[in-house]
């Protein structure tokens, strides 16, 4: 059955085409005149390597993760949603939630990065959502329909948003209510029959997947006229043919256009082959003898083809194999090329002016690169890479990079970008060890999933929701009725938006529709529609995932690193980070001692938190439409002060710390002084401080406080206790084991061993600060304080873990983690945040 489909973005009886000669081509601003006046704008570009992020690796194309991999110095895809000119596949590995088991989207994170301050973090808080339309892994969104006749799916006269089978539009006979602008349009009578039957169906059936939220509907037919074209772009300089790169790339393609996948896909394709060193190789044959055209003057404002060199590689295979082992076996002696590259792009950027296909460079990263007078300059004039594939973005030309690199010294990331914008596999070689061994797989990868070109991406939101920022190849801020243009898309193409509540949502639900235009291999304009269904919530923990909280916690926490009062402290810290952190812990593990404390509205959302105290959120509340409502909920439990020394450098004033009998208590009722700010001010008092700074705990005398005060707390006076009842010589008092208990508890709550101390001496003049010792907590005896010489101490610490280790004491953790892996737990975008603060 075909689809025809009505619509702001469909077929015209008047529209032109790159097809001239079809009456009834669609309408896109991509089929317009490809010159020569934007590929010689004078242009300069100071693109940096930008800094590389530990978790934005891109997962979803395993190829690529390798090859980032395997390289040395570069081993993460950076991404920044402020400045970056591309989306990664997949931003992160956060916990998403898919609502729907057809649904391709899920809901995820915006707040990449920490915001600078707590100001920054608006009141309505953005969410984001990532489509896959053409993922192999969704389920088939085509509909299977009995008959044969055409059927038009309407769209809507104002918004131009279409009628969705997954939708909540409400139609009665000719009439149906879109539902993203409540506008009422005009159905034939043919099409709500359908629905009606489709209704039936769905009621009287126990599958889910009846009514699919998605479709995909044939817009215009193809033209026979030209066929698609892959064109390959082959690097056959001297450097090329002694690294064994020249050959690798002609058995790739050999392998490819051999393969199954291949026919398939391309079962009426055309190929052509053109070689670049310092010239420009076109290659033909003429009875059965391979015939090479070389065209060497480069500086012709027009260059053409001489000829058409195209094979059918189906119907003629011993050609393409005789023209490939040609470049295979030429001579080694032609030098690397300055401006055939880009003069390459030029011709094939022209061609395809007329004809739909795709340009595959395979060759040196040298070509491409700045030090070099290739893709980035001509003549005198530099050229930004990125704004000359943009503009072959603008007019549908997909280029793939299959680079291999020579100089991993002179490497810049525009290559990556480039894969990126241009909506191929993002296939490129990082180094000349792993480039070859899978460089087969790679081009049939390529080009089995490609899906098409000339795409236009329109996205479509419920009243009261905006479409803050989409990115799909290219970033476009704000856009124009919410459509963007990308060159060519794949079964791995994301497209990334952000979504933003404006107004109250008087709907029971809110909902989100992404059209894809495209061009298939066959020149077919065709268009997929997902529809996407937001669930109302009544607090923003089912909207949020915990990456964004955590994200705001480091926010806040960086502010609240500035805070020196106590006052302050209590106020903006304890009501804010504090409570999203014991939701945090407790939603990782049903821990009794810690779960049972949480209220049971969280308990039943393990896999979410809530965002800020005051964000605004979705309502659902017919009886009060229009009305927003704030999720103000406070969390007041025993342990949040112990959870507060993960984050923020405190003190706690031990020699204020009462030794009650409970401290031993199954319950962990610890009597833990109120913590104060690890700040010069707020040290005023003589004592000895346990403190949580920069990722390690700490023991601090201040105040002219000697190291052997710690022997008054740790005497038999103050009740000693037997460490094992097996060994009744062993002893710790009262206030090692406080100090241990307080730490054990830390561990269990946040799964980070805490059982390495530092000890600290702090002068009376506020001299530097000395590190003297760094054990377990088993070694703090008295005993260990009465040497001096710190050489001596450590050399006896030693000899003392060993003994004790041996004797299955409690020193078997000598070398645990800090606790900064908690802190990359939460995933920190600057590991060195606390160095800043402390």
């Amino acid at each position: 059955m075909a689809f025809s489909i009505s619509g702001p973005l469909s077929c015209s009886p008047n529209c032109s085409s790159r097809n001239s000669t079809d009456e009834v081509a669609i309408s896109s601003p991509y089929y317009t005149h490809l010159d020569d006046e934007w590929i010689t704008k004078s242009f300069s570009s100071s693109t940096s390597e930008s800094e590389l992020s530990d978790f934005t690796v891109g997962r979803f194309n395993p190829i690529l993760s390798e090859r980032l991999e395997n390289r040395n110095y570069f081993s993460k895809v950076s991404y920044d949603p402020v400045t970056s000119d591309c989306v990664p596949t997949v931003l992160t590995d956060y916990t998403f939630s898919l609502k729907d088991s057809t649904d391709p989207c899920f809901l995820r994170s915006v707040y990449r990065a920490v915001p600078k301050s707590p100001n920054e973090i608006s009141s309505s808080l953005p969410f984001s959502s990532i489509a896959h339309p053409f993922s192999i892994g969704n389920p088939s969104c085509v509909y299977n329909w009995e008959n044969e006749k055409e059927l038009s799916i309407p769209h809507c006269v104002t918004c131009g948003a279409y009628f969705s089978f997954h939708s909540s539009a409400i139609f009665s006979g000719s009439q149906w209510r879109c539902e993203f602008c409540d506008i009422c349009n005009s159905i034939t009578d043919d099409f709500s029959c359908l629905l009606q039957n489709m209704i039936m169906e769905r009621e009287g059936s126990t599958e889910n997947n009846l009514m699919k939220p998605s479709f995909d509907a044939l817009l215009k037919e193809p033209s026979a006229k030209s066929p698609f074209l892959n064109i390959f772009l082959i690097d056959i300089s001297r450097t090329s043919a002694s690294t064994g790169f020249k050959r690798s790339i002609a058995e790739a393609i050999k392998f490819t256009l051999a393969s199954e996948k291949y026919q398939t896909k391309f079962s009426k394709s055309r190929v052509l082959f053109i070689g670049y060193d310092n010239a420009l190789h076109f290659y033909r044959l003429s009875n059965q003898r391979v015939n090479e055209n070389v065209m060497v003057d480069l500086e012709e404002d027009e260059l053409v083809f001489p000829y058409d060199t195209s094979i059918d590689p189906n119907q003629n295979r011993l050609d393409v194999v005789r023209i490939l082992s040609h470049i295979e076996n030429s001579s080694d002696d032609k030098a690397n090329g300055c401006n055939a590259l880009l003069h390459a792009v030029k011709i094939t950027a022209k061609l395809l002016e007329e004809r739909q296909g795709k340009i595959h460079v395979l060759g040196l990263d040298n070509t491409i690169q700045k030090q070099y007078p290739s893709l980035l300059e001509k003549r005198r004039r530099q050229q930004s890479l990125q704004l000359y594939t943009q503009r072959l973005i603008e007019h549908g030309i997909s280029i793939d990079l299959f680079m291999l690199e020579n100089d991993s010294e002179i490497y810049n990331d525009l290559i990556e970008q480039l894969c990126l914008k241009t909506g191929g596999n993002y296939h490129f070689y990082l180094t000349s060890s792993s480039a070859q061994s899978t460089l087969k797989e790679d081009v049939l990868e390529s080009l089995s999933g490609f899906i098409g070109t000339h795409v236009k991406i329109k996205i479509s939101a419920s009243k009261g929701l905006r479409v803050k920022q989409i990115k799909a190849g290219e970033v476009a801020d704000y856009p124009k009725d919410n459509v963007v243009n990308i060159s060519a898309i794949n079964s791995e193409t994301a497209i990334y938006f952000e979504l933003e509540q404006t107004a109250s949502i008087l709907s029971q639900t809110a909902s989100i529709q992404v059209l894809t235009f495209y061009r298939t291999v066959e020149s077919s304009e065709r268009v997929r529609c997902h529809h996407i269904r937001l669930p109302i919530v009544s607090s923003k923990k089912e909207v949020f995932s915990k990456a964004d909280c955590e994200t705001l916690v480091a926010s806040m926490a960086k502010h609240a690193a500035y805070v020196s009062t106590t006052r302050n402290l209590k106020n903006w810290f304890c009501r804010k980070i504090i409570d999203l952190l014991v939701e945090y812990r407790g939603q990782q593990g049903k821990d009794p001692e810690i779960y049972e404390n949480l209220p049971g509205n969280l308990q039943s959302y393990p896999s979410y938190m809530m965002a800020l105290m005051k964000s605004r959120v979705f309502i659902n509340n017919p009886s009060k439409p229009g009305r927003n409502t704030y999720f103000n909920f406070r969390i007041k439990t025993g342990h949040v002060k112990i959870i507060c020394m993960m984050i923020y450098p405190l003190i706690i004033p031990l020699h204020n710390m009462g030794f009650k009998s409970g401290f031993e208590d199954s319950d962990c009722q610890l009597n833990i002084p109120e913590p104060i700010a690890a700040s010069s001010r707020c040290l005023k008092i003589n004592g000895i401080y346990l403190s949580f700074i920069q990722g390690k705990i700490y023991l601090w005398t201040h105040g002219g406080v000697p190291s052997t005060s710690f022997c008054t707390f740790l005497d038999s006076g103050k009740g000693n206790i037997p460490m094992q009842t097996s060994n009744p010589h062993e002893y710790k008092s009262r206030f090692a084991i406080q100090i241990e208990n307080i730490c054990n508890y830390l561990t269990k709550i946040t799964e980070v061993d805490f059982s390495r101390v530092h000890y600290i001496s702090q002068q009376d003049n506020g001299e530097t600060q000395k590190e003297i010792l760094e054990c377990s907590f088993g070694l703090v005896e008295d005993q260990l304080f009465n040497s001096m010489d710190l050489e001596q101490f450590q050399n006896n610490l030693k000899v003392l873990a060993q003994e004790k280790g041996q004797n299955k004491g409690t020193f078997s953790s000598l070398n645990v983690k800090d606790v900064k892996s908690f802190f990359h737990k939460i995933r920190f975008q600057k590991q060195d945040i606390f160095k800043q603060i402390a």
